[in-house]
């Protein structure tokens, strides 16, 4: 029996890195031999001291037989309890959601929102920012030598976000933004730029802009987009001010990742040119090009509904048995501790090159206002990590430290807002969901503290 083991762990290992050399040269080129190369280490020694194995006497065997048997069950249990806890998770989620909105968690990906609403509606889009097309499975698939998209599709429903429960919609207007389209007809009081915080993880009138429109009467832009950064954002503000009168720009920025997102956002051609334009010269002319912009948007919509398909395979019990004997889920489990430790070593490396950059584009932003005639607002929105740990970080003081030197008023919301809250984490959505937004209670006091600086 033992040698029948050993003699059958060989032939799997076997068969397994054939598998994994099929999957890393024939099907990936050789482009991802170091991502297997692990897994070849770690299969072929466990084939070699199996084969070593199958020539020993028996007592040796017996010596190795019961580790190897509890360690591969060991393994296997290990995988298991993944797809336990996530059962139970999505479950609990379900729960929490219906007992804190009242209303049934809508666990769909984005993909089947989409199809599920075009079937109803004829333009429906789904939430593109700038980050789309850094991504370079996205850069691979659309050409983008001609022009990078700063906005989402026009005169659209379009799907964002799912923060609390239920995903967010709104109709976009001419430029693909969150805005009544009505807007853009008149001088403009407040233009708002930032990223997913300041798009709507809210259904209109819950998003910021809104509540600032709908409480002061006048004409408010939101230029935001879910996964801007402060370089895109700054190059939105460049394009979509052309011939028109801005009163006051609202700059938003989430502690969590906008700081770190610059570095990524300098890598691409056309975004750099945003930065080293020091005269306001270089555009793309984007207000004049939306339908170019729409069928850009429409390619990443066909790519996105493409992988959710794959997604959706991957949900049946055949797919959901192969990834269980793949060990799917515990592979993952150690690629993202591995993964992160990175990530984090790279942020520590890159910080200060990151607040070099900040500080240079804030000039260029105050400059620009300055050139429009503009009144410029910088507001900071923390984080719920903030209110998790009690810990301060040197980000704020750091950043709050450039903004002033800069001459440009900053509006705190952690002092303004949170600070103020016996319990500020009330303000945030549910702490199980996978992305931690202020909930409708938050937006709403953000806002009205953003409303009382501005003096209106």
């Amino acid at each position: 029996m033992k040698k029948l083991f050993f003699l059958s762990s060989v032939l799997l290992s076997f068969i397994i890195l054939v598998y994994f050399f099929y999957k890393s040269e024939i099907i990936g080129n050789g482009e991802n031999r170091s991502y297997y190369l692990k897994y070849y280490l770690l299969v072929g020694g466990y084939l070699f001291s199996c084969l070593i194995l199958i020539f020993t006497n028996n007592k040796i065997q017996s010596l190795f037989f019961y580790p190897k048997v509890v360690f591969i069950l060991s393994i296997f249990l290990f995988e298991l309890s993944f797809h336990y806890t996530e059962f139970k998770k999505v479950n609990l989620i379900k729960k929490e959601v219906k007992n804190f909105n009242k209303l049934n968690y809508d666990n769909r990906q984005r993909y089947e929102v989409y199809i599920d609403l075009n079937k109803k509606i004829k333009r429906v889009s789904l939430g593109t920012g700038p980050s789309t097309f850094l991504d370079k499975n996205i850069i691979d698939k659309i050409n983008l030598d001609k022009l990078f998209p700063l906005s989402s599709k026009s005169f659209s429903e379009t799907i964002t976000c799912n923060a609390n429960g239920n995903y967010a919609t709104y109709f976009s207007d001419r430029y693909g933004f969150n805005n009544p389209d009505d807007q853009w007809e008149n001088e403009i009081e407040f233009l708002f730029i930032g990223d997913s915080f300041t798009t709507g993880c809210e259904r209109r009138p819950n998003d910021i802009p809104s509540i600032i429109r709908d409480k002061t009467g006048k004409v408010t832009i939101n230029l935001s987009l879910p996964g801007s950064g402060p370089l895109s954002e700054y190059a939105s503000l460049r394009e979509y001010t052309k011939n028109k009168n801005v009163k006051n720009i609202i700059w938003m920025f989430y502690e969590k990742n906008d700081l770190e997102e610059i570095a990524n956002e300098l890598s691409n051609t056309f975004l750099k040119k945003y930065f080293i334009d020091k005269n306001f010269n270089f555009s793309q002319d984007l207000i004049n090009k939306q339908d170019e912009v729409d069928k850009i948007i429409d390619k990443t919509n066909q790519i996105e509904l493409a992988k959710g398909l794959v997604m959706s395979e991957a949900k049946t019990l055949k797919s959901k048995l192969i990834n269980f004997i793949k060990l799917s889920k515990t592979r993952i489990f150690f690629e993202n501790k591995n993964k992160t430790h990175a990530v984090e070593l790279k942020k520590n490396e890159s910080y200060k090159a990151n607040l070099k950059d900040f500080n240079e584009l804030v000039q260029l932003t105050k400059l620009f206002a300055d050139k429009i005639e503009s009144n410029l607002y910088f507001v900071y929105l923390p984080e719920m990590k903030r209110y998790k740990d009690f810990k301060e970080n040197d980000k704020l003081n750091n950043v709050k430290n450039i903004i002033i030197n800069n001459d440009i008023e900053f509006i705190n919301i952690h002092e303004e807002v949170f600070k103020k809250e016996n319990a500020p984490i009330d303000l945030f959505t549910l702490e199980i969901l996978k992305f931690n937004y202020y909930n409708t209670n938050g937006f709403k006091k953000v806002a009205l503290a953003i409303k009382k600086k501005l003096n209106y």
